[in-house]
């Protein structure tokens, strides 16, 4: 990048391109000083601009990057990047409501991530009812172990009975999300009599084999193709509040 500034040393991409890779070192301070030099040789680079308020909101000043942002947008409304910055400096300053708005409106736009997000802050506000539906927009942004190794097997969509089935559930997300969730299990026990199989990190195993609730754990892939033809459905364990809507969850 610095061979691009020294050959185009009046145009702000090669200052924008070096601000962005401080930014991915962590280095946030200089990428604005970098951002900067990209405005000062011109002032209506909005690219730079919305890296400057990318790096301002990992400096948690969300004010700043805000007042950047709003100019983006007057200039152009339906800049998808700009809002999805201004919907994440919102949400850290507890606006819920504006960065909901924001979220809708990329929903509009075809970005299937502000409907996640409009969950996540439906959850927060109590709105569980549409919110835990939202929430399963998550899966289209994350890789799974189960369905790269259980291709085949049917994903459970919390309406075909599952009596006396197997079913295969993958852990997702922290520790402590599924130290949480982990309790709904026992609820599908009790209701279906299924057998169940969690799939999940080798740190929980030892935790997670206590509960009689759980036929098997198992942290290997290569062992789910061991029975996977003896699995009826899988699941992930955090889309388990809205496929027992109509179960009682602790």
């Amino acid at each position: 990048y610095d061979k691009g500034i020294n050959f185009f040393p009046d145009e702000p991409y090669f200052y924008t391109l070096k601000g962005k890779l401080y930014d991915l070192l962590g280095m946030n301070e200089k990428a604005i000083q970098q951002f900067d030099c990209a405005l000062n040789r011109d002032t209506n680079f909005l690219w730079a601009s919305v890296e400057k308020s990318a790096s301002l909101i990992k400096l948690k000043l969300y004010n700043q990057a805000i007042e950047i942002l709003d100019n983006v947008i007057s200039e152009i409304p339906e800049y998808v990047e700009a809002l999805f910055y201004k919907a994440s400096a919102l949400y850290e300053i507890h606006d819920f409501d504006s960065a909901h708005k924001i979220y809708a409106q990329l929903e509009v736009l075809g970005q299937p991530l502000g409907i996640f997000y409009q969950g996540v802050i439906e959850l927060l506000l109590g709105g569980y009812d549409t919110g835990w539906k939202k929430y399963e927009y998550r899966k289209l942004f994350q890789q799974s172990d189960v369905d790269d190794v259980c291709a085949e097997i049917p994903q459970w969509d919390g309406i075909e009975s599952i009596h006396n089935k197997a079913v295969i559930v993958r852990c997702e997300q922290g520790l402590g999300d599924n130290i949480q969730f982990i309790r709904y299990l026992s609820v599908l026990k009790k209701s279906y009599n299924c057998h169940i199989t969690v799939f999940g990190p080798d740190v929980l195993s030892r935790l997670f084999n206590e509960y009689n609730f759980i036929d098997q754990f198992i942290v290997s892939s290569a062992r789910v193709r061991d029975f996977e033809k003896s699995i009826d459905f899988k699941f992930d364990l955090l889309s388990l509040p809205y496929l027992c809507q109509k179960l009682v969850l602790p």
